[in-house]
């Protein structure tokens, strides 16, 4: 059975992000850029490996926002 899990993010500039992490998840991690944004799909029979991958994508797209952006998760 294979698993499989979407990220959608809105952001100016997405070349930018995308870039920042292309690295990171080369041959894990599909992208697409749209007109205001990023797509990421990923796939695996594993769902911990899916997990872990999702995880991954997560902690590098928080990395990648507070140097590009600034700290926009933790803003008051």
């Amino acid at each position: 059975m294979v698993n499989e899990a979407k990220i959608k993010i809105e952001i100016d500039s997405p070349e930018k992000l995308l870039k920042s992490i292309e690295i990171e998840n080369r041959g894990y991690v599909k992208s697409n850029i749209f007109k205001n944004g990023i797509e990421f799909e990923m796939e695996s029979n594993d769902l911990k490996s899916l997990w872990r991958t999702v995880d991954d994508l997560l902690m590098a797209l928080e990395i990648s926002f507070m140097i590009i952006y600034g700290d926009v998760f933790h803003e008051q």
